[in-house]
């Protein structure tokens, strides 16, 4: 515990000492430069002092981590960013990405002695946002596609999907690129698909398919780069972030209702994501 708070100690060192060179350098006029000092090092210099000053609390709220820097950044940049011209515009397009997500959960649906899942999922969707001033407002959708594995004549394939609304603010422009970090709130579903994938003649009362799946609400933390290279129509765009489950049990669904075995593992559905957009809109400085 020593060790750790000496850690903590020295980075929050590490970020005054940042915070002087950004006041009194020559480079302190950079905008990339006060985009780093809003976003990452005021947000950690609050954060390890808190940390310095209740340490205990932290340890035990480990999730609130994330969340924490996510707000005190966006409300640094917001607060910073009165002065800069107001915007208005939207976007919207279709997504693919990849979510870094441990499987092992599901690992309990395949048989003792079949094939291990891998980890991670495809996301395949589509997602849109309109700008007011500087606030950007949307949402979106996808599916989620994991891995598939065989075993004798048993196929499993992991699948599922979600939706979000969110809001962010635009903290850095040029004449065709915006950026900004976003936070927000949907819902998350993943389940394991277990069939038979040869043809087989129907018998009453045989197993040929079920379907377990796990719902929960999510938080989203995350921020985007949006590049429109001929000002309007065309729209190139990067998301990334952190998705952190509000609900975590052990409570498991299939088609016609609950899965009610006290031996079901807990699951959550955190995990890194990136994800490319490609669609059209347009920006401009609000009149």
């Amino acid at each position: 515990m020593k060790n750790q708070r000496n850690i903590v100690r020295i980075i929050h060192l590490i970020g005054a000492a940042a915070i002087g060179t950004f006041i009194y350098s020559p480079y302190g006029g950079s905008q990339w430069l006060q985009l780093l000092v809003q976003v990452g090092i005021i947000p950690l210099l609050t954060l390890t002092g808190l940390w310095l000053w209740k340490p205990k609390w932290f340890r035990v709220n480990r999730k609130a981590i994330p969340i924490s820097i996510s707000l005190l950044a966006l409300l640094s940049l917001t607060g910073s960013s009165h002065a800069q011209d107001k915007l208005k515009g939207g976007s919207g397009g279709f997504m693919v990405g990849y979510k870094a997500y441990n499987t092992s959960a599901y690992q309990f649906f395949v048989a003792e002695s079949g094939p291990t899942l891998g980890d991670g999922l495809i996301q395949i969707g589509g997602e849109g946002y309109g700008l007011i001033n500087r606030w950007v407002i949307g949402g979106g959708g996808y599916y989620n596609r994991g891995d598939k594995v065989e075993d004798n004549n048993l196929e499993y394939q992991l699948h599922g999907g979600g939706g979000y609304l969110n809001v962010g603010y635009v903290v850095y422009t040029t004449d065709q690129m915006l950026v900004f970090p976003l936070l927000g709130v949907g819902a998350d579903a993943l389940g394991i698909n277990r069939g038979i994938d040869e043809d087989v003649a129907f018998e009453p009362g045989r197993f040929l398919e079920a379907n377990y799946f796990t719902i929960t609400p999510i938080l989203d933390l995350g921020a985007g780069v949006d590049w429109f290279p001929y000002k309007k129509g065309l729209k190139l765009g990067i998301r990334a972030g952190y998705n952190i489950s509000l609900s975590r049990d052990n409570d498991w669904r299939h088609y016609g209702g609950d899965v009610t075995d006290p031996g079901l593992p807990s699951n959550d559905l955190d995990g890194f994501y990136v994800r490319l957009t490609v669609g059209g809109g347009y920006f401009m400085a609000k009149e």
